[in-house]
């Protein structure tokens, strides 16, 4: 049973039984306040060579996008985020899901397919390779896995961001999952 401490002017939350302060992480208090958000797409058919691209906008401001990139693949793949690309598109913006189903709140975060070679990719800001192909026949092996952004990146405003995924197998399913939550800064 939890009962409230008056400290201050906050109230903790602490554990009757161990004494001990009851919390959940910053991120966790934004999926019950609505205003984190994910986008998930895959391709279970994902061939040698093939890319997959997604134009990330971020607001001009208030809102600053914290952001956390999980990407898997049954075989090798190949995963490359890139600031300030010079692409563009006309494709109509993904949908990105609030977290807290019973929020109206949208995202501000524009994600765009992206299928031509206009413009520059931008600064490559990170990468990850992964997984194992050794050929074909009886005694080839091909195993895959996955990149979890270990820290999260908090986007610029008012810049284009290029998520660039590559399969480097024939057949590879590839999974891209973005989450984040859009916080205004109390400085």
């Amino acid at each position: 049973m939890a009962d409230v401490r008056s400290v201050g002017l906050n109230n903790v939350n602490v554990d009757a039984s161990t004494r001990a302060i009851a919390n959940i992480t910053y991120e966790h208090h934004e999926v019950h306040a609505g205003s984190h958000y994910t986008f998930v797409t895959y391709d279970e058919d994902f061939d040698n060579a093939e890319t997959i691209e997604y134009l990330l906008t971020a607001p001009a401001s208030p809102k600053e996008i914290h952001m956390v990139v999980n990407i898997s693949g049954a075989a090798t793949t190949l995963y490359q985020l890139f600031e300030t690309s010079t692409r563009t598109t006309t494709d109509t913006a993904s949908t990105a899901y609030n977290n807290n189903r019973n929020s109206t709140d949208t995202a501000t975060l524009v994600i765009q397919t992206h299928s031509t070679t206009d413009g520059a990719d931008g600064t490559q800001i990170d990468a990850s390779s992964f997984g194992l192909d050794t050929g074909v026949g009886a005694s080839s092996i091909v195993t895959g896995g996955s990149e979890r952004s270990s820290q999260e990146w908090i986007l610029k405003f008012a810049t284009k961001y290029l998520l660039k995924v590559t399969s480097n197998a024939d057949n590879n399913n590839v999974t891209i999952r973005l989450s984040w939550y859009e916080h205004t800064s109390k400085e």
